[in-house]
């Protein structure tokens, strides 16, 4: 007895002149006072009992992989504790109750935490495996630097990164509900290998495979990745984006390439391409500096027009039938000379540059307004059904000449927060005058 510290028996016997540890008991922390050792007769190995405020696995996984070879060791059987905080991998969780127990070299263990539940298996081979079956797992923050003295960075932590075999019902990240997960990932050589991983929910799927190249010299994360989307406005909602689009499917591929791990996204780095494609959607009234981006393209900052007003196509929520366009990314800065909106009330063709990193672009828009249709409409109830048919059929045979000769141009530069619109080679700035009305 040690106090709060330990409380143990160990029963040891002798082997041809050697003692061998044949069963124990060792309660740690608050068990040491609150539970009484009672080792039984055909409790054969090694059990550990434990209540702890903290516990650092990756220091200790350290420590034991520094003692010789030839140390004595002996076998524990099986593991029950409680820890309020318990350090991994460089990850923390709060409130652990844990109950494992020794299958051979093999470990099998019931988890429960604020972060994560379900089953979890470990296997010694190669760097180890772990299989997680998990009913729920929001993904912590990295532990405190000041808590964690080892396997804190991402080279750190790839290098004792073992297999992965996990399923997860309900993932969470950032607060954010993802849905299904799947991965199966292994550790060769220099490289981690990401197999499969898949994330599935209502609104959409996320599939990827890739490799985490050379985290010993110059971490570098490839991926292959596909995003099918079935409600875009669903998903822009799941991911933080409420009120930005309505309805919409969406289909996303590419090869992305950035320094660093796969799960930290390094945006200064990010390289690859990609092909959008997006049907029957309709982009809101997106207030600016929220969804940054997406207020850049729904266009809704541009201003009024000679005749008409952008504001009925763009402001109060442009609608789209269809959305395509090739994505070439280059260190950060996405670019891309045939990205193409079609929607009832316009055509907009843009081009050039935005950089993720600084929140900043360089585009040109062009906007053909779609008025032809309104011209053969106006023609029918003025004049006759016949001259009405005749100039609808003029302007699609001509792909809409009345239309093309009222388009427009537009510079937008500036940061996403604050845009600015040039048209005409006259600036036009993409906020509200003092009566309201776009400039």
């Amino acid at each position: 007895d040690y106090g709060k510290v330990l409380s143990a028996q160990i029963n040891r016997r002798l082997d041809n002149g050697k003692a061998q540890v044949e069963r124990g008991m060792i309660n740690l922390g608050e068990a040491a006072v609150s539970q009484p050792v009672r080792l039984q007769p055909a409790q054969n190995g090694v059990w550990v009992n434990g209540e702890l405020p903290v516990l650092d696995i990756d220091l200790w996984r350290t420590l034991f992989s520094q003692q010789p070879s030839s140390a004595s060791s002996f076998a524990i059987a099986g593991l029950n504790f409680k820890c309020e905080q318990l350090d991994v991998y460089g990850r923390r969780f709060n409130g652990v109750k844990i109950a494992a127990t020794a299958q051979g070299e093999n470990w099998k263990a019931a988890l429960q935490s604020r972060e994560m539940s379900g089953e979890i298996g470990w296997r010694p081979e190669g760097r180890g495996r772990i299989e997680a079956r998990l009913k729920t797992l929001n993904m912590p923050e990295a532990a405190p630097s000041a808590a964690t003295s080892v396997a804190t960075s991402a080279e750190q932590e790839a290098r004792n990164l073992p297999a992965l075999d996990i399923v997860v019902e309900g993932f969470q990240a950032k607060q954010k509900k993802l849905g299904r997960l799947e991965l199966k990932a292994n550790n060769e050589g220099d490289d981690w290998h990401i197999e499969q991983l898949k994330l599935s929910n209502p609104d959409a799927t996320l599939t990827m495979d890739g490799v985490w190249q050379a985290w010993r010299r110059k971490p570098i994360t490839r991926a292959n990745l596909s995003l099918d989307v079935q409600d875009v406005g669903k998903l822009l909602v799941r991911l933080g984006y409420p009120d930005a689009v309505r309805r919409g499917t969406a289909k996303l591929d590419g090869r992305l390439s950035w320094l660093g791990s796969p799960q930290d996204l390094d945006y200064a780095s990010l390289s690859g391409n990609m092909k959008l494609e997006a049907h029957g959607g309709q982009f809101l009234k997106i207030e600016p500096g929220i969804g940054k981006l997406l207020g850049i393209l729904s266009l809704q900052e541009l201003p009024r027009r000679i005749t008409l007003d952008f504001r009925d196509v763009f402001s109060e929520g442009f609608a789209f039938d269809n959305i395509s366009g090739t994505l070439k990314a280059h260190h950060g800065v996405i670019s891309s000379d045939d990205f193409k909106i079609e929607g009832a009330s316009a055509k907009v063709a843009m081009k050039g540059e935005t950089n993720l990193e600084a929140e900043t672009q360089k585009l040109n828009v062009r906007v053909v307004p779609e008025i032809g249709s309104s011209v053969a409409m106006a023609g029918a109830l003025l004049a006759s059904p016949v001259i009405g048919v005749t100039a609808l059929i003029v302007q699609k045979l001509l792909q809409d000449p009345l239309g093309q000769m009222a388009a427009y141009e537009y510079s937008i530069t500036g940061t996403w927060d604050n845009p600015h619109v040039e048209k005409l080679g006259r600036k036009v700035e993409a906020n509200e005058n003092k009566s309201g009305e776009f400039e």
